[in-house]
């Protein structure tokens, strides 16, 4: 339900200031030309100024012109007052001011029939010139204790169609009263008003002084504009009743002014109903569009038959659709997991409950987490809120963590196995590490000789052996007679082939040799001598930055561990030569 945004943040002790522009029946307009202060004037006096010099010009043709056009204004005011009532109290929580609205309207209708029956009208068969003042009477004192009764719906709800049936009922009684001589008699031709009258509007004006006492106990509830309005309301009311007390002809000055401050207050508390029940629910309307609008997760409203009510500019960006053609498109065909029956998906299952839920969805190489919650905004409305983030980010970041774990592991492992293995073991060991780490089919490493060139193939990993290359080769050969995969000895450099096919500068394969679609080789340096030849191959996607890395790291640590290897066999041969040639001294 959209709230009327000033009531609600006073009943929870929020005071905020009122700006110039919560006093405006509609926001404040610029391109009007006057100042804002001046706008304010032109809603609250200019306009109801206006309608009273409409009623005040009907006297050039009698009082009677003059006071039929009187009520008919107020009359309208009233029932448009209670037509806006009846049909926005959904939009607001502001039950006092819809009580205040209904109850006004109903009173409308009894000033109609006062209207009606002014003696000199003619219109209704008696003309009894009493009518009029107890229509007025029965109107304003409903009016009075309505208004007294209406602060207890501040922050409470209440039946509209039972006010509507009660007031109805009220007003159905008063009319039978007046035309069947039951009411008491209330003006009297050529003597004027009756105590009766009198007192009651004596006592009308009580209850106005105690409904605006109410009101003000409860002012915490209601903005300042709010107050004001209906305050200045009563306050006219109240005015407007002493005025009916003074006057001995039904056609006197007093009767004028009594009319045109009713207008007055009728119009204030217009004013304060359009205020809370259509402008600020609508301004929050316009403010939770612009908040949809401006959420950068793809958000859908979907009904119980799958299709799109309301979608975000976002959702049409991750649609790759335009936003207008999405309302009444299917949200299975467009956002949840493609080439799945509805039956099977699971956004659709849990858009069928009334759970809260969170689906992965995988569509266009994306990643998307979809949250499913049952839509409630709208009464009687079955539908749901799905909302889709894009986590493909958040999974590659996760995934690069975990790589770089398993990465740092297997270094560490490669440094650990290092002892128990001799040499051509532990290269191999390391390649198959480097293999597993790119996700490849094939792995081999080479050594490049002292002279720079001659390489000797040291080993292919066991899962390239065992799978793939069955080829009869020389372990030792020239470096010119290898293929394109020892660019990266003549350039110094990683070479990388993703499409082996149509690689430039092959040199063919041999008999049995495993078959190459991708390729990365990687040379190892000491100085500016290259050292090793290592690589890996046939991964089943194009090779990355990333896997030219890992090669690069393990190629690097194998070939530290092999120098610090062979540097401690060499410490270790000297010193047993040394033992040997001591040993052979004569004592």
């Amino acid at each position: 339900m959209v709230t009327d945004t000033d009531s609600e943040s006073s009943a929870r002790g929020q005071k905020r200031a009122a700006s110039p522009s919560d006093w405006l029946v509609l926001p404040g307009d610029p391109r009007i030309g006057l100042p804002l202060h001046w706008q304010i004037a032109s809603v609250w006096i200019l306009l109801p100024l206006l309608l009273c010099l409409l009623a005040i010009s009907g006297l050039a043709g009698g009082f009677l012109l003059f006071h039929t056009l009187a009520e008919f204004i107020s009359v309208v005011i009233g029932l448009v007052t209670l037509t806006v009532a009846s049909a926005s109290y959904r939009f607001t929580r502001n039950f006092f001011i819809i009580f205040v609205a209904i109850s006004l309207g109903w009173a409308a209708v009894l000033d109609l029939v006062h209207a009606l029956a002014y003696h000199g009208m003619q219109v209704i068969p008696g003309d009894e010139a009493t009518w009029s003042s107890q229509l007025w009477i029965a109107a304003r004192a409903m009016q009075a204790g309505a208004l007294v009764v209406a602060p207890l719906f501040v922050n409470r709800p209440f039946r509209v169609a039972a006010l509507h049936f009660w007031l109805g009922v009220y007003v159905l009684l008063a009319m039978t009263a007046v035309f069947t001589g039951h009411f008491p008699t209330t003006f009297v031709e050529g003597s004027g008003l009756t105590p009766f009258k009198i007192w009651a509007e004596y006592a009308i004006i009580a209850l106005l002084l105690g409904a605006m006492a109410h009101l003000w106990l409860q002012r915490a509830f209601l903005s300042l504009p709010q107050r004001a309005g209906l305050l200045g309301a009563m306050a006219l009311m109240i005015l407007s009743e002493i005025a009916f007390t003074q006057y001995v002809s039904l056609y006197g000055i007093s009767n004028v002014i009594g009319h045109l401050l009713k207008i007055f207050s009728y119009w204030f508390v217009f004013v304060a109903l359009v205020r809370a029940t259509l402008v600020k629910p609508f301004e929050a309307m316009a403010q939770a569009a612009a908040t949809y609008d401006a959420v950068p997760d793809a958000t859908l409203i979907v009904d119980h038959k799958g299709l799109i009510l309301q979608a975000n500019p976002a959702a049409a960006t991750l649609s790759g659709q335009d936003e207008r053609s999405l309302p009444g498109a299917s949200a299975h065909a467009l956002f949840h997991e493609p080439n799945s029956d509805v039956a099977d998906c699971e956004v659709c299952q849990q858009s069928n409950s009334d759970a809260h839920a969170t689906v992965r969805v995988l569509r266009n190489g994306k990643a998307l987490q979809c949250t499913v919650a049952p839509y409630t905004r709208v009464e009687g409305l079955r539908a749901h809120v799905q909302v889709f983030h894009d986590i493909t980010t958040l999974q590659e970041q996760k995934k690069e963590a975990q790589f770089q774990a398993e990465r740092t592991a297997a270094l560490l492992k490669l440094t650990q196995a290092a002892p128990g293995l001799d040499e051509v073991a532990f290269l191999q060991y390391g390649q198959e590490l480097a293999e597993s780490l790119t996700q490849s089919q094939i792995a081999f490493v080479h050594i490049v000789n002292e002279d720079q060139e001659t390489i000797e193939l040291v080993a292919w990993s066991r899962r390239t052996l065992a799978e793939y290359c069955h080829a009869s080769y020389d372990k030792h050969y020239p470096i010119t007679k290898a293929g394109i995969w020892a660019d990266a000895f003549r350039t110094k450099a990683a070479v990388v082939i993703n499409d082996y096919a149509t690689a430039t500068g092959k040199r063919g394969l041999p008999d049995g040799h495993s078959h190459l679609s991708r390729l990365i080789s990687v040379p190892v340096l000491d100085g500016d001598k290259v050292r090793l030849m290592t690589g890996v191959g046939n991964k089943a996607t194009a090779y990355t930055d990333r896997d030219v890395e890992t090669v690069r790291l393990v190629s690097d640590a194998m070939w530290a561990i092999v120098q610090r290897r062979r540097a401690e066999a060499a410490q270790a041969e000297r010193e047993r030569q040394l033992s040997a040639l001591l040993a052979a001294i004569p004592d």
